[in-house]
């Protein structure tokens, strides 16, 4: 069966109408899909320069296997007998020792994440190297001003509670705080708060990150992130360096009870 030759021309006709109607359209808009396109390429790149960018630090730890010290002395006391596990290495124990109180609690303290003071317009520079204050004021957003000349002052909302001038301890009101360094307009407000040593060492918890590596290397991998680099490093090293301090105290803590034991029992078979 064969078809008109007309039809086919009449759909292209039809064709190049819609073509056409298409192609009017958008040049009738092409200015406003330019600028549409500019506007999304300007709030990608103002969005990219504002935003901070988030660094990952990690440090590794091993586990060295257990001279079980201090299982030797719990039997010889109690005469209770303990199962030989010297083949397993203790991981799950020991991630459970580094993400604890005792050893966070330095790094919150030795890397002041117990406070922050951060700018409410930018950019401005500045350094706090410490922010004590009241119960009453713990987790409370105070407004720190400067005031030009190195000085700035410190109030909660509506309520002034010190002046200072930066590089010393400034003290009043139950509040105490040192400022070694800022650079800002007079009238430059900030924000700081000092949150509560238990919420900070808990928020801190949540924040870390402590894993094995493989399974059954002994090697625990602790992973934090931060906008700073070089503090995320900082930060992580501490974390790591802690552990181990307190798994030395822990170790020479066993080897001087084995040590007091066996005089013990030295004086006591001499005496017999």
């Amino acid at each position: 069966m064969s078809t008109p030759a007309h039809s086919y021309q009449g759909k292209t006709e039809e064709e190049d109408v819609v073509l056409g109607q298409l192609l009017q359209v958008v040049l009738d808009d092409i200015w406003w899909l330019i600028g549409t396109a500019a506007f999304i390429v300007l709030a990608a790149a103002g969005y990219c320069y504002v935003a901070k960018s988030v660094y990952s630090a990690d440090a590794d730890v091993r586990v060295e296997q257990s001279d079980n010290t201090s299982q030797a002395l719990t039997q010889t006391q109690t005469g209770a007998m303990i199962g030989n596990s010297s083949d397993e290495l203790p991981t799950d124990a020991e991630i459970e020792i580094i993400k604890s109180r005792g050893v966070v609690a330095p790094v919150v303290a030795q890397c002041k994440l117990n406070f922050s003071v951060s700018p409410m317009t930018i950019p401005v520079l500045g350094r706090t190297s410490s922010i004590d204050v009241v119960q009453s004021l713990e987790g409370v957003k105070l407004t720190m001003t400067a005031l030009g000349n190195d000085r700035y002052s410190l109030a909660t909302p509506g309520v002034p509670l010190l002046e200072g001038p930066c590089g010393e301890m400034a003290k009043d009101n139950g509040v105490s705080i040192d400022v070694t360094r800022l650079v800002a307009h007079p009238g430059t407000r900030f924000v700081a708060i000092r949150a509560n040593d238990l919420d900070a060492i808990a928020a801190f918890q949540s924040g870390i990150t402590v894993v094995e590596q493989g399974k059954s290397t002994g090697v625990i991998q602790i992973s934090l992130e931060n906008g700073d680099p070089a503090r995320a490093a900082e930060i992580a090293n501490a974390l790591a360096d802690s552990y181990l301090h307190q798994h030395i105290e822990s170790k020479q803590a066993d080897a001087e009870k084995m040590l007091a034991f066996l005089k013990s029992e030295r004086t006591t078979a001499t005496e017999g």
